[in-house]
């Protein structure tokens, strides 16, 4: 497979983001999923993806329903965004 022999170097770069105060892992990022783009783990859509829906929809919850999440993992997605969001983009 392409890109095997990168794989142990690039898979320190990749690690579990956890955002939730119970330190659950809800957002993830992982090479093996959305090329390693952070997502919400459980339903593996991107936290950007999120973070435009919610703007589009105009609230959390109407992303949540479009998305048929519960709106605590879009608020989750929105938090890392805003914490990471800037970094990605620099």
């Amino acid at each position: 497979m392409v890109g095997e022999d990168l794989r142990p170097t690039l898979e320190p770069l990749f690690r579990e983001v956890t955002v939730d105060a119970s330190h659950k892992r809800t957002i993830v990022a992982d090479p093996e999923r959305s090329f390693g783009q952070p997502i919400v783990a459980e339903a593996g859509v991107t936290t950007s993806r999120l973070a435009q829906a919610v703007k589009a929809e105009g609230s959390v919850e109407a992303a949540a329903k479009l998305f048929e999440l519960r709106p605590r993992l879009v608020r989750d997605a929105l938090e890392y965004e805003l914490m990471h969001g800037a970094k990605k983009a620099a």
